[in-house]
């Protein structure tokens, strides 16, 4: 029997003072990623069984004045919105544009610094490197806010661009909200910059800076300091003591700080001060209920407990299904044998829990790890769902003028870095497609090409 708890109305007036109402492992669910309180709870199997697609959202979830709320991306600064230089999170290509089949702009190893150029949308930044001058763009999850960068002012409202500090003088003109200013000067409160081409003052409390997300900072003077917060032209020490914004040459930022850029009546306000609960944005699923329609939840199994570990030799004799490696380091891959079992030595294999006893095809590209509709983005360690059925299925009725009685996935082999193909059985035919893991777009092929390709996708078919 299913576990199904449906919440009366009123009776969520907090979400922690709802919690006994609900049962442990079985998933809370939502009548849309941006509910504030639940709606009720059912079995993970139970939402499975209805489950009609997966979306992935840079929806976040944030602690305000002792409350839960969801935030999404454009709805709130990070420390990278006031950050000029940032660093790579890992090793990958910047791609020259996200338009069409996209080249290779440069390659960045893990902690290389870039200038950010612009914030294109929630997920993508433009992005400079500092020795070449060459432009591209990446996601926004691969760089994090580098230490040694003073920084940027972000306008979190419109505001005046005045002709000198006084709050009597000329205005200029007006920088819209979400603007991205370089500082030059300090007169006070107020700090010099340049807009469009027209050089003047703004008031210093109608931007964010990055010295609003700093827990320590490195002072010319007092070294590295811990801090509380910023006071206009200063940031207040631990000891209560203020330093000069203008001679701190370093920040250690706090990632999980956020602040507010819009105003919500029963929630925060303008420029309030966000605590984000998880670093990475909410993945839901979908589900339709009888008494609900569609309702969002996230999955509660965990992905990354290795519960198993067996050699190659035990995984030979149960049966591989599918296998693959990775083309730099030969040893770490991936292995469906009764179970997705990941490496790093090429002779212990760990289970990951989360595929339980299911044979999935695999494939491993230079920057992404795929078991069957799930992908990693930490060599195996972690897995997420990558495909949007609701998308495929439009797809397949649009271009094939075929509408799929269901979606199984029979092979995958990997086309590059970046790209991936997939053999798909959709219940009135077959059809193969690519997708390109930056681009997150889909293409349908023509029938699946037998021909080995340079890096074969069962590495250890020979055993």
């Amino acid at each position: 029997m299913s576990l199904l708890r449906i919440l009366p109305l009123g009776v969520l007036l907090s979400f922690q003072a709802s919690a006994s109402h609900f049962e442990k492992g079985a998933p809370l669910f939502y009548k849309s990623p941006h509910s504030q309180f639940p709606s009720g709870q059912l079995s993970e199997d139970e939402l499975e069984s209805k489950k009609i697609r997966t979306e992935e959202t840079n929806t976040y979830q944030v602690t305000w004045d002792k409350r839960d709320f969801f935030f999404e991306s454009h709805e709130m600064a990070k420390d990278i919105h006031a950050s000029d230089l940032i660093t790579s999170n890992r090793s990958f290509s910047v791609i020259e544009s996200r338009e069409g089949k996209a080249k290779e702009s440069f390659y960045l190893s893990k902690n290389d610094v870039v200038r950010l150029t612009a914030i294109l949308s929630e997920d993508w930044l433009e992005v400079e490197n500092l020795k070449t001058n060459k432009r591209g763009v990446a996601r926004s999850s691969d760089f994090s806010s580098f230490s040694e960068d003073p920084g940027l002012a972000f306008s979190y409202m419109a505001t005046f661009l005045r002709d000198s500090p006084s709050d009597s003088s000329r205005v200029i003109t007006t920088i819209p909200q979400n603007t991205r200013l370089k500082i030059s000067e300090w007169k006070d409160h107020k700090i010099r910059v340049q807009f469009n081409g027209h050089t003047g003052f703004i008031d210093s409390g109608h931007v964010i800076l990055k010295a609003d997300f700093a827990s320590w900072v490195l002072h010319s003077k007092h070294g590295w300091t811990e801090v509380k917060y910023r006071e206009g032209p200063h940031v207040r020490t631990k000891q209560n003591e203020l330093l000069t914004i203008a001679d701190v040459k370093a920040y250690v930022t706090d990632k999980k700080r956020g602040f507010s850029l819009v105003h919500r009546e029963n929630g925060p306000k303008l420029k309030s001060k966000l605590e984000i609960v998880d670093l990475e944005p909410n993945r839901w699923v979908v589900s339709r209920l009888a008494e609900h329609g569609d309702i969002w939840w996230k999955k509660l199994r965990p992905t990354s407990t290795h519960v198993q570990t067996k050699s190659l030799g035990e995984l030979t004799a149960t049966g591989i299904y599918s296998s693959d490696i990775a083309t730099d380091t030969p040893t770490r891959g991936l292995v469906s044998a009764k179970g997705i079992y990941r490496s790093d030595d090429g002779i212990m294999w760990s289970k990951i829990d989360f595929f339980k006893d299911e044979n999935w095809p695999v494939v491993v590209t230079k920057n992404v790890w795929y078991v069957g509709s799930f992908r990693s983005l930490d060599e195996g360690k972690t897995f997420e769902p990558f495909i949007r059925w609701d998308y495929l299925s439009y797809l397949m009725s649009v271009e094939l003028q075929s509408n799929p009685k269901f979606f199984k996935i029979l092979r995958m082999e990997s086309m590059g870095p970046k790209e991936i193909k997939i053999q798909m059985d959709l219940g009135v035919r077959k059809v193969v497609l690519s997708y390109n893991s930056y681009l997150t777009t889909w293409k349908i092929l023509p029938e699946w090409d037998y021909t080995p390709s340079k890096k074969p996708s069962t590495a250890y078919t020979k055993l």
